[in-house]
């Protein structure tokens, strides 16, 4: 379903995501107005808040930078980032989607 905060297009995972930039800390923090809150303690200077971002949820899923993309929102705090071939389902993500 594309109005939740994520969705599978075949074997890549979609997700709506709202940043912080320049916190204490990178945190998965929730939801923000059906999106996934992640706070991240780079800049939004340079791109880096953005590579941070792809950084942060490649390691969490397992999966290459490379197959991580920002698909829609670089400019803003409001991003569709997708995922190609994540190999695993991080904890908060099964507890928050309820998917295994």
């Amino acid at each position: 379903m594309k109005d939740h905060w994520y969705y599978w297009r075949g074997e890549t995972l979609c997700l709506r995501v709202h940043i912080t930039p320049q916190s204490r800390h990178d945190a998965i923090s929730g939801l923000h107005n059906n999106r996934l809150s992640i706070k991240l303690h780079a800049p939004p200077v340079d791109g880096k808040a953005n590579k941070q971002l792809i950084s942060m949820l490649a390691h969490e899923f397992d999966a290459a930078k490379s197959g991580v993309r920002i698909a829609a929102g670089a400019q803003g705090r409001d991003k569709l980032v997708c995922i190609d071939g994540p190999r695993c389902l991080p904890a908060w993500y099964k507890d928050m989607t309820g998917e295994s």
